[in-house]
């Protein structure tokens, strides 16, 4: 059965974009067909998984506004089984669009609808921002995972979004929920990283994955290579984490 995670955190910085690409890549590493959906302005999903931000000519700006049909919209990724629904510049135009009209934020759902059953897995990289984009995203898939920084800073960022998560079940999506917890940027020896994962377990008990995200340097390669770290440096501890986490996902759907 076809499942669909929005990939979502507003504070910049805390490995958002990295984690949608790597657990895209994770899923259609494990044979399953996916589609990855660059939905933020800045266009990082993009060239971090094919290197083509600057060339892209038509994407998520033009299936919004229905100036082509979504199957002109998505390209393929070096990776077998994963497709891309790229990100332009355009979307920042489009965002202040939204803000200003009486949107439903129902645009993506709609654009989305026709394929769905071609992909196992969908994966939409939102903003680092709780806007009309994001609120199109909450509106298009059933389930929200969080990758969320070892600081107290992100605490506070984890709270404010999952009130937004609460406020759209209310009024756009009944069936969204959030589904997990990712802790990136993690370093088990320090006592921060430690507190924070206590103080999330606590107040999240059950969404936590298991599986942490530590910093490392192949990561941080990877975009510059436009390739997720799986492909990028497959032995590194950075990809491994990002496999594993697939799995775990993978284990609790």
């Amino acid at each position: 059965m076809s499942k669909n995670y929005a990939i979502a955190m507003q504070k910049g910085g805390v490995g958002k974009t990295t984690s949608a690409i790597n657990l895209a890549a994770g899923f259609a590493f494990a044979d399953y067909r996916t589609l990855l959906v660059d939905l933020d302005p800045q266009g990082n999903t993009t060239s971090g998984i094919t290197a083509l931000f600057e060339e892209v000519s038509g994407g998520a700006y033009e299936l919004l506004t229905g100036a082509i049909p979504v199957e002109e919209a998505i390209i393929e990724t070096s990776l077998n089984s994963l497709s891309l629904l790229p990100s332009g510049p355009d979307l920042n135009s489009l965002r202040a669009d939204m803000a200003r009209s009486n949107s439903d934020f129902t645009e993506l759902k709609q654009g989305l609808e026709e394929i769905r059953a071609e992909y196992d897995r969908i994966i939409i990289d939102c903003p680092p921002s709780l806007g009309p984009l994001t609120l199109n995203a909450f509106a298009a898939v059933n389930e929200v995972l969080i990758p969320l920084q070892a600081e107290y800073y992100a605490l506070e960022g984890l709270s404010q979004l999952y009130s937004t998560i609460e406020r759209v079940q209310e009024r756009l999506n009944p069936r969204l929920k959030l589904f997990a917890i990712l802790l990136t940027m993690y370093d088990r020896r320090t006592n921060l990283a430690r507190d924070v994962r206590e103080e999330v377990e606590k107040f999240f008990s059950g969404q936590v994955l298991k599986t942490s995200i530590p910093r490392n340097v192949k990561i941080s390669e990877a975009p510059g290579y436009g390739k997720p770290v799986i492909l990028h440096a497959p032995l590194s501890r950075g990809s491994k984490s990002y496999l594993r986490a697939t799995e775990e996902v993978i284990y609790r759907e």
